[in-house]
């Protein structure tokens, strides 16, 4: 994350995948609102292979982002890529 300041903009906080699997694309889509951030892992294989899931941040008085949820379809399948 980065925040921008006076003097241009400034790295906060590094957010990487709360479940590493290189293959799973952490971060291909993103939006933001207010507080709130999402996050996609369209490969995620939790729910079933490929089925995708989105993490959701929440921003702290402190100005970091914790992870609040973990996303799957409730009717997941394989390759259903939830969240691309």
């Amino acid at each position: 994350m980065f925040e921008r300041r006076a003097d241009g903009w400034h790295r906060t906080q590094q957010i990487s995948s709360p479940d590493p699997n290189k293959n799973d694309q952490f971060a291909s889509s993103m939006a933001m609102h207010g507080s709130t951030l999402v996050i996609s892992e369209w490969l995620d294989s939790d729910a079933a292979r490929q089925a995708g899931a989105v993490f959701v941040y929440e921003r702290r008085t402190d100005g970091t982002f914790e992870q609040t949820q973990k996303l799957l379809h409730p009717d997941a399948t394989s390759s259903g890529y939830f969240g691309s």
